[in-house]
């Protein structure tokens, strides 16, 4: 046996290690620079598609009626959160140095104070209480601190929708402490009836009578992410907000999965859920 194929095995694991390092200076790892739609095609498939071949079961045709393409709905979210003029964003950008954390939250701003508020609320709350943990934590004497590495909080808006009823906004929220192996990524949904400016909740818009209507819409929802069954008893749990076609389900890191799956969407179609969820006369 000759000398490269000798040492052959070592030198491709050299190859393999130097791909996967980390990039080298200051500032925020890479891990915490995954875009927000990169990390939702961790799981994702490119789109949904349940047969309704006459040989399948009445089952399967009625989660065709709900399951849409992931992608339609990123394109919506795109057009909605970028070319809205019903309301204005402004963000927050500062950096606190006594915890070494940088700090970005979009705050939008809506004719209704009373939607303004709760949003800036609850979302410098999330912000406080971040830094908080930081300081619990004493990250700056952290002994697995990486030099140059700061902590970094964001608030992100990602969907923004309004309709003659209601208003809906998701963000996403990602931290990340120093010296940690990786960031949290997280979803904060808003979603007001229009005219009161009142937060409204799941079980506000839709109502799941029965066990089969219980198993019905875990179902929909573990067919839309692809992955196994949910842990979740109750339905009226999940956090979610609407768009013009769809009732998009949020779910954060490590609620559905571990943290390879991301945090992954579950849209389904609006037309459907209202048929069979629909509560009274609530329409949207």
């Amino acid at each position: 046996m000759n000398r490269v194929s000798t040492y052959y095995p070592a030198i491709m694991m050299l190859v393999l290690l130097a791909s996967c390092s980390p990039r080298k200076g200051k500032g925020i790892p890479d891990r915490i620079e995954t875009s927000y739609y990169q990390l939702q095609n961790i799981v994702q498939p490119d789109s949904v598609e349940v047969s309704t071949n006459s040989a399948f079961s009445e089952e399967a045709k009625e989660l065709d009626s709900f399951l849409v393409d992931l992608d339609l709905v990123r394109k919506k979210d795109s057009l909605l959160t970028k070319e809205c003029d019903w309301y204005c964003l402004k963000s927050l950008i500062e950096y606190n140095t006594a915890v070494d954390c940088s700090i970005y939250v979009d705050l939008p701003s809506t004719a209704s104070w009373r939607m303004n508020t709760t949003i800036k609320k609850q979302l410098l709350t999330r912000k406080e209480d971040f830094l908080e943990h930081l300081r619990e934590i004493d990250v700056l004497n952290n002994p697995f601190r990486r030099e140059g590495i700061e902590s970094d909080f964001r608030a992100q808006l990602t969907s923004a929708f309004e309709d003659s009823n209601y208003v809906s906004f998701c963000f996403m929220i990602s931290s990340y402490s120093a010296g940690s192996a990786h960031g949290m990524h997280e979803y904060e949904t808003f979603n007001f009836e229009k005219a009161s400016g009142k937060r409204i909740s799941f079980n506000d818009l839709f109502e799941v009578k029965t066990s089969e209507d219980s198993v019905l819409m875990c179902d929909l929802i573990t067919e839309s992410i692809g992955i196994g069954k949910l842990d979740h008893i109750s339905v009226y749990e999940y956090d979610f907000n609407l768009n013009e076609d769809y009732v998009v389900f949020n779910f954060d890191a490590y609620e559905v999965g571990p943290y390879g799956f991301g945090a992954p969407r579950a849209p389904l179609n609006r037309r459907a859920m209202l048929a069979r969820f629909g509560k009274g006369n609530k329409e949207f």
